[in-house]
């Protein structure tokens, strides 16, 4: 079964083998597994400030809105299949897989983390956003 694993884990999301074999393998890849507490509209201030004043005339002004299957922001959406999460306190770590683009799709593997109300999220190695705050 881990040769399984790793042949598969070498597939794109594209496929959705890979996603597919890691439910199957007993990985929390389900929507329902995303903590509520991560879900909703994350900015930095001046994009909570925009997204309430109901600007949008600039990308930078879009805050990331968070379901339970996408990651959002302004037209970029990405599909998340969550893979799980843990509490300590007032903190919550949650990972996941997001799938992004429509032609030309790329994979990306989220790192959720929440301190009491402020958000960070790290996009594989590729960057990390700055601590965000709930806009709702």
């Amino acid at each position: 079964m881990k040769i399984l694993a790793v042949l598969l884990a070498g597939l794109s999301f594209s496929t959705g083998l890979y996603a597919q074999a890691q439910f199957s393998l007993g990985a929390r890849s389900s929507p329902n597994d995303a903590p509520d507490s991560l879900l909703g509209t994350w900015g930095t201030g001046t994009q909570c400030d925009a997204h309430r004043a109901g600007d949008i005339s600039s990308p930078s002004l879009l805050p990331y809105e968070i379901t339970r299957e996408w990651i959002q922001q302004g037209f970029i959406y990405c599909y998340l299949s969550w893979i799980g999460y843990e509490r300590a306190g007032d903190s919550v770590t949650a990972h996941a897989w997001a799938q992004c683009g429509e032609d030309n799709l790329r994979d990306y593997r989220l790192r959720l983390q929440r301190e009491t109300d402020q958000l960070q999220i790290r996009w594989s190695e590729d960057f990390s956003t700055p601590q965000l705050q709930n806009c709702d």
